[in-house]
């Protein structure tokens, strides 16, 4: 069993399931996405939020650096025009290109965070949501003793607080943070 299919697991488990729907919530209160307008998720993982935006009516795109995760996004979405094998930290887009982008649970597993926001920016025409693990929730605090004990694709991750976060997007030099609650 590969991590991709670990991943869409803990989606379909009960706390997966609630934890979904928050963070649904919460990323459709702060984007505001409509009808016609395109998203990029950047690091699009399984393609969990491309189903979610593409049955709101949006043109979504997804790039993610692993195969495993785009072979099982693919196999969902159908349509694989939508979803590139790409490093977040060089999007293969034109600048604005999209009305709206994500970025949830990518900057924990990526060499440079900065560059990342840098890239969502250059291809993001409005809106732009980051959804990260924050390093002191429990969440956070259960992967890493789990990882202590078995092998988990959260072992590679970085997992900050929202401090460190600030930092990292206040040095994004054309990032402008909005709605910033910490």
């Amino acid at each position: 069993e590969n991590y991709a299919t670990k991943y869409d697991d803990w989606y379909k488990s009960g706390f997966g399931r609630y934890a979904s729907q928050l963070e649904d919530k919460l990323m459709l209160e702060l984007l505001k996405p409509k009808p016609g307008q395109t998203l990029l998720d950047i690091g699009c993982g399984t393609g969990r939020h491309l189903l979610l935006f593409r049955d709101l009516g949006l043109k979504a795109t997804g790039v993610d650096t692993s195969c495993l995760m785009l072979d099982r996004a693919k196999e969902k979405v159908d349509e694989k025009s939508l979803i590139r094998l790409s490093d977040e930290e060089l999007l293969p887009f034109e600048d604005k290109s999209f009305d709206l982008s994500i970025i949830f649970l990518t900057l924990e597993f990526c060499k440079d965070p900065v560059e990342i926001l840098k890239e969502a920016e250059r291809v993001t025409k409005s809106r732009i949501f980051i959804g990260f693990l924050n390093r002191f929730s429990f969440l956070a605090l259960q992967r890493r003793i789990k990882g202590v004990f078995k092998n988990s694709i959260y072992n590679q991750a970085r997992f900050f607080s929202l401090s460190q976060m600030h930092h990292i997007l206040e040095s994004s030099s054309k990032f402008k943070t909005q709605n910033w609650e910490g």
